[in-house]
């Protein structure tokens, strides 16, 4: 999927009140990372094969080691989600691509 496309989806919903941010990049893909948010913060994605058949998706507060959230894909289908804010994950397999939106407390 092209940065374009991308771009596309971390737009979509950036209007809404209640969306702080959005973070979007295709599966495997550190370098494809887009991102766009209201309160100015930048983060990271890492990604990495883990040992039993999974993909880990790390997504960092800029360069710290301080973690947003982390996503594991198993091959299986299930996905274990932990978050240290309110959050939204989408995965589409069928688009390789993982979008995560941040919102605001209320």
């Amino acid at each position: 999927m092209g940065k374009a496309r991308l771009e596309e989806i971390m737009r979509e919903q950036m209007d809404s009140p209640d969306v702080l941010g959005r973070i979007v990049c295709a599966l495997r893909d550190e370098d494809s990372l887009v991102q766009a948010h209201h309160d100015g913060r930048d983060f990271r994605v890492f990604w990495r094969e883990c040992f039993g058949g999974y993909l880990r998706c790390t997504i960092f507060v800029g360069n710290s080691e301080d973690a947003l959230a982390q996503i594991d894909i198993h091959d299986d289908g299930d996905v274990r989600v932990e978050a240290w804010e309110p959050i939204s994950v989408t995965i589409s397999r069928s688009e390789g691509v993982l979008c995560m939106t941040r919102f605001r407390n209320r």
